[in-house]
């Protein structure tokens, strides 16, 4: 059996073995199991004989030093590290800061000179970012232990390991397996997996199998621990005190375990550990911990390399020379930054020359270097690959695996009432403040796409007379989210928290609900121990801002768990988790398993809606599964491109009001079995009585089937009246505005509804699409409920859901800014029609009405249309039955493709409202204005187009005739049939 066969099988078995162990989150130990040896150490090969034959003495002792290299140093340091390449055949280098690029570049050219390739080692414990510019920046170990899932740690291992391999590394020195339960401790802290040896040591193996899948070998470090220790290591010799029993439970653990499954490297700490050995040295240079403990005692058969031999825990006791030697006699096989590698030299082959270190230790120290260099593919050696190299590291696979990590590992420490995730927004104001990010912050951001709120900002170490006048501002808010930022790692300095802003909060807490986000330290909760609401955000990045505001609202879960104890309120594994989500989560296509570019077809055709003159601009949101995965904005509110459309901006969005607004409140009323389907208009609108209206029935009205006429120009009729019925002036008589400085007479909605119940009805109609119905559909609402249309709906959807955006007469509430112009209205109010309702008819109504008048964006409307899509449900509110939803949504009339006021596909015409590829369970509407919403239930997916494409004029629909629409939806469906294991 060949070796990469035998590869093939081990990692296959690797893979087997987390998929079944790591599903298991909170486990309490691992399995035992038979120890599995280093990946490398079984080799041996012709090329390793053949080197060892052809290597001088010195030249083997060079391989067992791995020496510091920077990218971003000059000339003189490059000359250096070529001399001790040439003269000592040193074994490797360890890479320190510089550039992605750089480092490569700088790699192959010490590499060609060269006569064994060199061993590359990088601390890049939350990858290369750590050393590296220009490198997207992983979260550090202690946001992975709040994570419950391993297969995560596992895959974050993979990345880490697929950068170390594109620039060149083999060994990343992680992952840190020290036990961190000291709270003072000035170096581990955030770089361990927390104070759990359960936790620790799981998530350990899960990092190192996912790094050694990639063909890179682990280090753990710091052995035997460096966790309970309040000093560093890179100033002073710390000490650990403790006794071996004490130290086999909890230090030694996560490294017995590691062992056990195939760690590659192990990492010996400068520590003084005196019940491991009493020599008052650091246990690296300790044969008694390096060579009787990890190797005999512990059976570790691979590679152990130093810390630093630059760092003063033991510099501070031995010169260059003497260390190096004793660190071999520790048993140590590479030697890691050496201060003096000449000097080291000398004095090593001295010390074999005077029998103190034997050739056979350094022939078997080499030749197991050797093994590690073929394992790693360096027998076949080929120079790094420059171009793209920086993009390369900077992929979207690992943006991805960032945003999964922020999801899994934000914590819902506190929640004494249980107010979180937040389920009921109406009734409540709200405000933020970000402490310590000024000039707004994307979890401030996030925040406003589930509720409206006002936003401040301050320095944590502002003036106090700030801090007075934002209490001022914030006291009378019932909820103010407080998120602190830029916090500092380490209990010594208050993780930069200042006793103004403690103080601050504290009276702020006695005014009001605070829901309090720490984007920083899990240990800085020990001054937050009276909140009421606390959440841990673990690192004040991007995706944890905003994973955090969605988690408050239930856009996202709460799975994380706190991986340490910061004080007796705040104890390891506490953490509420909330595993359903409640309202849309804002994300991107590759969490649903598409490419980052994958709806780049729609943007094209967008596109070409604004450069072919369709529309001046358009908003496009698509979601699916409860994920808004595509939401843009294009082109501009005109076509003088004054202003760009944003995604908060509002339509006027036409018919779709009779689903928004109209159809809605009718399944709301019958709901709560004030009407029935099947009622006549004359039951609740008695003026019918006596007209052709009178037994027409509310079903065969949604359906379009009643026979009603299509819409009657009411406006073209106020014209030609022989009274004026129109002024310039408002006044008692003059008081409905149907543009702004254009008044209606009052009394002339008399005149409205007379007209509509002395039109025509047809006998025994077909299918005829009509506005007429829902002026009915509005006054039956009205009467039922004894409230206006707008605010029946505003009280019973539009508030409870924070559809802020989705509104009649907008005017009252946005500028003018916020809202989209359509026409420029040349016949009936002679203006460029923006903040008033488009339609004629809707307009003379007072900008109220069932069939036209709502303004919204896609954000507002897609939340209505997943409402329906969960049966009813959202936000963690009812607000509908399934079987009301059902009854509505789908086909109601075997010759009439509709539903109870939901447009459906029409599959017989390439002509139809929807793309040809949606199932036939798709239900929605379109909008004269250019608007369109759809969704269907066998994807779980969700379509929403906003134009103004009536602007300037609607007379010409140039947006339906090159069919911008459904072009969009057909691009869409694409696009879903890509997603691996769809519906």
């Amino acid at each position: 059996m060949s070796k990469s066969i035998k590869l093939f099988l081990l990692f296959t078995l690797i893979a087997m073995s987390l998929s079944s162990g790591f599903a298991q989150n909170e486990v309490e130990g691992i399995a035992q199991r038979k120890s599995i040896p280093p990946p490398y150490l079984s080799i041996e090969d012709n090329w390793i004989d053949q080197h060892m034959s052809e290597m001088s003495l010195r030249e083997k002792i060079g391989q067992l030093f791995m020496v510091a290299a920077y990218s971003n140093k000059g000339k003189r340091h490059t000359e250096q590290l070529k001399k001790q390449i040439e003269d000592y055949n040193i074994g490797g280098l360890i890479f320190f800061q510089g550039a992605p690029h750089a480092q490569a570049k700088f790699t192959n050219q010490l590499q060609s000179i060269s006569n064994i390739p060199l061993l590359i080692a990088q601390d890049a414990e939350w990858g290369l970012s750590m050393r590296l510019d220009s490198v997207i920046g992983l979260p550090k170990q202690l946001a992975l232990g709040a994570v419950r899932n391993n297969e995560l740690i596992f895959d974050y291992g993979r990345i880490v390991g697929e950068q170390c391999k594109r620039i060149g590394v083999h060994i990343n020195l992680a992952p840190v397996v020290d036990v961190n339960n000291n709270i003072e401790n000035p170096v581990i802290n955030d770089r361990s997996f927390g104070e759990n040896i359960y936790n620790v040591a799981n998530k350990s193996i899960a990092y190192m199998k996912g790094m050694q899948d990639k063909g890179i070998i682990a280090c753990a470090k710091h052995f035997p621990g460096h966790g309970d220790t309040d000093s560093d290591s890179h100033k002073t010799l710390p000490t650990i005190s403790h006794d071996r029993s004490r130290l086999d439970s909890i230090e030694l653990y996560p490294f017995k375990k590691l062992i056990d499954n195939g760690i590659g490297s192990i990492m010996s700490a400068h520590l003084y550990v005196p019940n491991l050995d009493s020599n008052k040295y650091a246990s690296s240079l300790s044969k008694k911990i390096n060579h009787d403990l990890l190797k005999e005692e512990l059976g570790f058969k691979g590679l152990t390399i130093t810390d630093a031999l630059n760092m003063k825990g033991v510099t501070k006791y031995f010169k260059s020379g003497e260390l190096e030697v004793r660190a071999l006699l520790a048993d140590n096989d590479i030697l890691l930054f050496s201060e003096n590698v000449p000097k080291a030299i000398r004095a090593i082959e001295n010390a074999v020359e005077g029998d103190i270190i034997t050739e056979e230790m350094i022939e078997e120290k080499v030749r197991l270097i050797l093994k590690v260099k073929l394992w790693v593919g360096l027998d076949k050696y080929k120079p790094i690959v420059l171009p793209n190299i920086t993009a390369d590291l900077n992929n979207h696979k690992t943006e991805l695996l960032k945003k999964k990590i922020a999801e899994y590992s934000i914590t819902l420490a506190k929640n004494d009432d249980q107010f979180l995730p937040i389920t009921k927004l109406h009734n409540y104001s709200f405000a933020s403040i970000a402490i310590g990010q000024e000039n707004g912050t994307p979890f401030q951001k996030e925040l406003e796409n589930y509720i409206h709120l006002d936003h401040y900002s301050v320095k944590d170490k502002s003036h106090p007379d700030t801090y007075v006048y934002l209490l001022d501002q914030l006291k009378t808010k019932d909820i103010v989210f407080v998120s602190v930022h830029n916090l500092g790692r380490y209990k010594s300095n208050d993780y930069n928290l200042s006793l103004n802003t403690l103080g601050f909060l504290k009276k702020l807490q006695s005014h009001t609900r605070v829901v309090l986000v720490l984007f920083g330290s899990p240990y800085s909760l020990r001054y937050f121990h009276d909140a009421t609401h606390a959440i841990i955000g673990y690192n004040n990045d991007y995706y944890n801002q905003i994973t955090a505001a969605q988690a408050i609202f239930g856009g996202n879960k709460f799975l994380g768990k706190l991986p340490i104890t910061a004080s007796k309120h705040f104890s390891y594994a506490s953490g509420q988790v909330h595993t359903q989500q409640k309202r849309f989560q804002f994300t991107s296509p590759e969490s649903i398993g598409l490419k980052p570019d994958a709806f780049k077809q729609v943007d094209s055709i967008a596109y070409e809606a604004i450069n072919e003159k369709s529309t001046p601009g358009c908003q496009v949101l698509v979601a699916h599964q409860g994920k808004v995965v595509y939401n843009k904005a294009f082109g501009h509110h005109t076509y003088e491109k004054d202003r760009a459309v944003k995604t908060t901006d509002i339509y006027d969005i036409a018919s779709i009001t009779k689903i928004a607004a109209s159809t809605l409140s009718i399944m709301k009323l019958y709901d709560m079995g004030y009407i029935d389907i099947e009622d006549s208009l004359s039951k609740h609108i008695p003026e019918t009585r006596g007209t052709n209206k009178a037994n027409l029935q509310i079903k065969d009205i949604l359906v379009h089937q009643a026979g009603l006429k299509p819409w009657i120009p009411f406006y073209v009729k106020a014209m030609n009246d022989s009274f004026p019925q129109f002024s310039e002036q408002q006044s008692d008589s003059f008081s409905t505005e149907v543009a702004k400085g254009f008044f209606m007479k009052s009394s002339y909605v008399d005149s409205v509804w007379q007209f509509i119940l002395e039109s025509d009805v047809k006998q025994n109609p077909r299918y005829l699409y009509s506005d007429i119905g829902f002026y009915f559909m509005q006054r039956i609402i009205e009467r039922v409920s004894d409230r206006s249309l707008d605010e029946f709906v505003n009280e019973h959807y539009y508030k409870p859901l924070g559809a802020r955006r989705l509104t009649y007469r907008p005017i009252e509430s946005f500028s003018l800014k916020k809202i989209i112009p359509t026409e420029n209205d040349k016949v009936f109010r002679k203006q460029l029609v923006h903040g008033s309702v488009h339609d004629p008819g809707a307009a003379m109504l007072g900008g109220v009405a069932g069939h036209a008048g709502l303004f919204a964006n896609t954000g507002d409307l897609a939340i209505l249309m997943q409402l329906l899509l969960n049966n009813g449900k959202y936000g963690g509110t009812k607000f509908l039955e399934d079987s009301t939803v059902q009854l509505f949504v789908n086909k109601f009339k075997k010759d009439n493709r509709r539903g109870l006021g939901f447009d459906k596909p029409d599959f017989d015409t390439e002509n139809g409202p929807t793309s040809l590829k949606c199932s036939p369970l798709t239900f929605g509407h379109t909008g004269f204005t250019g608007t369109c919403m759809w969704a269907d239930p066998q994807y779980d997916l969700i379509y929403v187009f906003l134009s103004n494409r009536v602007n300037p004029s609607a007379n010409y629909n140039k947006l339906a005739r090159t069919n911008i629409r459904t072009r969009i939806q057909d691009e869409i469906y694409k696009v879903m049939n890509t997603i691996p294991n769809k519906k």
